[in-house]
């Protein structure tokens, strides 16, 4: 293995151990958003970011040392470069990167969506507490503050 293949090796190896932290911060992020923990999830956005930008900037480097190896610098080329190493260990470490990709990909899915939820929710508070009509509001039987207005007058 040259100098550049084993560079190669050595952020991916770093890449996996990034993934890995930014899937147990992700989970952090869930935690808190469920828990309701502004505390929590402020600690854990910032983390999150921090590792993202480590992840982007380990990515860029990489790149580069697979253009140095010959192959073009976009994403695909990692998947070329470990196959082209023909060793276990490493295509076992990319596959497991992939994995944690992937279940990182979805926590923030889902964490998107539960912010979202909060959001909504905020917002009616916000709303009930300035005192704004609600009629534009959805609530959990999928209605609109209409009914409740039709519940008044009908008594």
């Amino acid at each position: 293995m040259n100098t550049t293949d084993a560079a190669i090796a050595q952020g991916l190896a770093q890449e996996q151990a990034l993934a890995a932290q930014l899937l147990e911060a992700l989970g952090r992020e869930e935690a808190a958003l469920l828990d309701n923990d502004a505390e929590a999830l402020s600690q854990a956005t910032h983390g999150k970011s921090q590792l993202i930008a480590s992840f982007v900037a380990l990515h860029q480097q990489l790149r580069r040392l697979l253009g140095q190896a010959g192959l073009p610098e976009q994403d695909s080329s990692m998947a070329s470069w470990v196959e082209r190493q023909g060793d276990a260990s490493l295509q076992a470490q990319w596959q497991a990167l992939l994995d944690c990709a992937r279940r990182a990909q979805e926590l923030n899915r889902t964490n998107g969506l539960l912010i979202q939820r909060l959001s909504v929710r905020n917002q009616a508070a916000l709303a009930a507490l300035r005192g704004r009509d609600e009629s534009t509001l959805y609530g959990q039987g999928g209605l609109t503050g209409l009914r409740s207005a039709f519940r008044t007058i009908l008594g």
